[in-house]
């Protein structure tokens, strides 16, 4: 699991596939110093898109605090007795996702797996963030149900689908 960086401008990826942002921002814990500001970085930059497994869903508080300008400024926020909390509130600006942007509506889901925990988990956890001055030209369609009992199976190599977006720069 990760998540890709791709920076309009200068068209660069940046690819940090050793971290897990979503377990990251679900906790908003940073035991690891040196990608702390990952979030902060991306605030400060003009134009960018933010893309990856986040496993959060639309509905939970990372989400909303990614997507909703002040929504962490009524949230009681977790403490930590193991970890030094950051919190650096997002006021400059809100990150849109791809998909609501285009389709109105996150995908039905991106992951559907067959877990100890649940044998059928199926949610929205995979999303195209961006901020700046781009428009969504196209989203991949995706579908909205599933024919297998749980993914990965033959058409379908991994528990995630692919996503995709197309943008142009206004």
């Amino acid at each position: 699991m990760g998540v890709g960086i791709a920076v309009p401008g200068s068209m660069q990826l940046i690819s940090t596939n050793f971290i897990d942002v979503g377990d990251r921002l679900r906790s908003t814990m940073e035991p690891h110093e040196k990608h702390c500001g990952l979030i902060a970085w991306c605030r400060d930059i003009c134009e960018f898109i933010l893309a990856g497994d986040f496993n959060f869903k639309p509905s939970e508080i990372p989400y909303r605090g990614m997507t909703e300008k002040g929504y962490l400024n009524n949230v009681q926020l977790p403490n930590s007795n193991q970890y030094k909390v950051s919190y650096q509130p997002n006021g400059k600006q809100i990150l849109k996702s791809a998909y609501y942007e285009k389709n109105g509506t996150e995908p039905k889901y991106t992951n559907f797996a067959a877990t100890s925990q649940n044998p059928n988990f199926c949610a929205t956890l995979d999303y195209i963030f961006f901020a700046g001055n781009l428009c969504v030209n196209d989203v991949l369609n995706l579908p909205d149900n599933s024919t297998s009992e749980s993914y990965p199976d033959e058409t379908h190599p991994s528990d995630h689908l692919m996503i995709a977006a197309s943008f142009r720069l206004l």
